[in-house]
């Protein structure tokens, strides 16, 4: 891992300031996270829309059922820019494939429902461990794990908050000529048109939380192994190291100045 170019400060930090830290990193980077998050989300809702176009609830459950899925992207192009690859919207698409690691159906199986999944999924994704040796590396790191899982509480309720704000904000702005927003339909009444606006509400909730949760997970993972490989210390050593390099590098000889007479 190539410490020297991280763009954020590397220093201990306790799990809240971590998740400080990587919504500061979502907040830099909302624009591209956003879209990569429709971007992954739009194909499988495309395709789960022939079959389940009747059925509004159940196409919900599998949207938000495959959250892991738009997640993996997210972290994939976040774990790049960190590191001073900030690639394009396009450019991380036409390696998309490289952003899902190789067993992904676990994440949408059994750890789908893990509190602490934002937190792990680095292990899975970016270390490339599964099995055992995923189970013992995150044993070795599951000091962050408690903070992850109030991570996932607290996301959830600002998506829930954001959903519905945005019906709320829709029905004021409504003008007085026009009928009324029917709130009860939009939330509740699945046979109703509106509930269709309702749903479209929940999936811009997710996708504008979706980035702080993915970063902020990714943040307590960064500071997590910062505590435990001491990368301040490392990135102390080697700036050092250079700059005594710097100091030791023999300097060009002054020209003696010419006298008068010459």
């Amino acid at each position: 891992m190539e410490l020297d170019r991280l763009s954020a400060v590397i220093r201990p930090r306790n799990p809240w300031e971590s998740i400080d830290l990587g919504f500061a990193l979502a907040q830099r980077w909302f624009l591209p996270l956003w879209a990569l998050w429709w971007v992954a989300a739009l194909l499988p809702g495309g395709l789960l829309l022939l079959p389940l176009h009747g059925n509004v609830d159940l196409w919900l459950v599998a949207m938000w059922w495959l959250k892991p899925l738009y997640e993996s992207v997210l972290l994939f192009w976040l774990s790049r820019a960190l590191f001073g690859d900030v690639a394009s919207v396009a450019g991380t698409v036409r390696q998309i494939g490289a952003a899902f690691p190789p067993r992904l159906w676990p994440h949408l199986l059994w750890r789908r429902l893990g509190p602490a999944r934002s937190f792990t999924m680095p292990v899975t994704l970016l270390e490339r461990l599964s099995g055992r040796p995923r189970r013992e590396r995150l044993r070795i790191l599951r000091g962050g794990a408690g903070a992850a899982s109030w991570l996932t509480i607290i996301c959830v309720h600002l998506e829930t908050l954001l959903w519905l704000s945005a019906l709320l904000l829709i029905a004021f702005m409504i003008p007085d000529q026009l009928p009324e927003l029917d709130l009860r339909a939009a939330i509740f009444d699945d046979s109703s048109r509106l509930y269709w606006l309702g749903t479209c509400c929940t999936l811009a909730a997710m996708s504008v939380i979706a980035p702080f949760y993915v970063a902020a997970g990714f943040a307590l993972y960064l500071g997590r192994r910062t505590e435990l490989e001491a990368w301040d210390l490392e990135l102390r050593f080697r700036r050092g190291l250079a700059a005594g390099r710097g100091l030791d590098r023999p300097r060009a000889m002054p020209e003696r100045p010419r006298s008068a007479s010459a």
